[in-house]
Formats: structure tokens, C-alpha cells, sequence
């Protein structure tokens, strides 16, 4: 399978050329962090609410919110990175009358 991939991801940048296909890369990355940004945003905003109760069960706060935190980015990076490698691998290229399009999907 990851041959396959490879194979399809190597072909459109043969087609397209390696210029365009790092900037098509670069903003598809922008777009998933940003959208995973706003998700993780509003976790961490529920976590700081609620990890006050944390001291009530006998645990520091501060090192339960670290540890949960690291877990919520960790979790963020690795959709991050599914996401990124299966929409480069399914990306599909336009020529236009003015400049290349390229569209998510």
C-alpha cells in the first residue's frame, strides 16, 4: 500500500513539477493545523476548567494538566500527519486560464 501511494504522490510531482507540489503541501499542512489548531484550542480550554477537581482526587493539577495537555498535542500531530499523507496522496491538479488550482479531496 505504501508503494502505491508513493508511486501515485511521485507521478503528480512529476506532472506538476517539485515547486508546486511543496507549495501545495505547505498549505494543505497550514490548512489541517489550523483546523486541528481550533479543536485543540477548545480541548485545552475544557481541560483548565475542569482540572481543578483533579486536587480533590489526590493529584498535583499542574502535573496532571501537563501530562493531559502533551496527550491532547500528541493526538493532534499524529491526525495531523494521517490527514496530511492521505490528502497529498488524493490531491488533484488544475490548470486554469491564469494559475494552477489545486483542490482538497
Amino acid at each position: 500500500m505504501y508503494q502505491r501511494a508513493l508511486a501515485m504522490y511521485t507521478a503528480k510531482e512529476e506532472l506538476v513539477g517539485s515547486s508546486l507540489m511543496r507549495e501545495a503541501e505547505r498549505n494543505i499542512m497550514l490548512h489541517i493545523i489550523d483546523s486541528h489548531g481550533k479543536t485543540i484550542c477548545s480541548r485545552m480550554d475544557t481541560l483548565k476548567e475542569g482540572i481543578g477537581l483533579r486536587g480533590y482526587g489526590q493529584k498535583d493539577p499542574l502535573v496532571e494538566y501537563k501530562k493531559e495537555s502533551f496527550e491532547l498535542f500528541q493526538d493532534m500531530m499524529d491526525a495531523s500527519k494521517t490527514k496530511r499523507c492521505g490528502t497529498c496522496t488524493f490531491l488533484r491538479f488544475e490548470s486554469g486560464p491564469a494559475l494552477p488550482f489545486f483542490e482538497f479531496g
